[in-house]
């Protein structure tokens, strides 16, 4: 698939690709070096087809035959079937695949009103408690283990870390851990607010110029997703969540920006409503 998107696909596979029709391949097919259609060959004769549906292309069947087989038109018929059938099945366990995803997504968004619901109902909770508490819906909501949230100051240049997840307290055996980060100094955890958008890094240990590594002791991190979230055209904070067992995905950072947004919406109205009681106190 790979060398396909870069147009470096071998001539064979291009061939095969490029048709619906059964392609046949003697000696010549020896000729083309690196190519998975080849390796296959042995020393006879190679039938080929595409496997596609509706316009998607899932791969190719192929069948290496002895030196000498005959491969007549009905061998072709019977083949390009088999392929067919396969195609359909295919088409139809990825239709299978995207309506679990759809269903899927549903219940995650209404989890997630549930818990702004719930949230909207905590009158009587701390500040400490409310956070606390979209915390630990974020890892859920995510699939995550782990989870944290840092505040960001008005010029945008520390982030102050809040509160981390209950798993990923239990798993850090950093003793005296840092509360205030200088957005410069930060590694790749820091990039949703260099790039001012989300960050998705589902291969954490593979190579990345903005990662500085992290200290002993600290959690493992396999997979990592941070959104920034804003208010007006300033962040005002940053969540993360981390090592979800599938790759995290676009329907990941919906859950956690709009939980969120909602979370930081209701301590704004709290404070705005905490100013102007103070005002009628000294009104009063």
């Amino acid at each position: 698939r790979e060398s396909l998107q870069r147009a470096e696909a071998p001539r064979c596979l291009r061939q095969i690709l490029d048709s619906a029709e059964v392609r046949v391949f003697g000696e010549e097919i020896a000729a083309c070096e690196d190519c998975p259609v080849c390796r296959l060959h042995c020393d006879g004769r190679t039938m080929a087809v595409r496997l596609g549906f509706d316009g998607e292309l899932y791969g190719v069947m192929l069948a290496s035959l002895p030196a000498g087989s005959e491969i007549d038109g009905e061998n072709r018929s019977l083949f390009r079937e088999a392929a067919e059938d396969i195609s359909f099945a295919l088409h139809g366990l990825q239709l299978e695949q995207e309506r679990q995803r759809a269903e899927k997504d549903l219940r995650l968004d209404e989890s997630r009103l549930e818990a702004l619901l719930q949230l909207n109902q905590m009158s009587a909770a701390t500040f400490q408690e409310i956070t606390g508490f979209v915390l630990e819906e974020a890892v859920r909501l995510t699939e995550s283990k782990i989870g944290y949230l840092a505040f960001m100051n008005a010029d945008e240049t520390e982030l102050t870390m809040h509160a981390w997840s209950k798993t990923a307290m239990e798993q850090c055996q950093i003793i005296d851990k840092p509360i205030v980060y200088q957005v410069a100094e930060t590694g790749l955890w820091g990039e949703a607010v260099r790039q001012r958008k989300p960050v998705i890094t589902n291969d954490y240990a593979a190579p990345n110029p903005a990662k500085k590594g992290y200290p002993e002791g600290h959690v493992h991190v396999d997979r990592h997703m941070n959104v920034p979230i804003f208010d007006g055209g300033r962040i005002v904070l940053v969540s993360g969540v981390g090592n979800k067992d599938e790759p995290y995905g676009e329907s990941d950072i919906r859950q956690l920006t709009l939980l969120m947004q909602g979370m930081w919406q209701i301590i704004e109205r709290r404070r705005a409503d905490e100013e102007i009681r103070r005002a009628r106190d000294w009104l009063e």
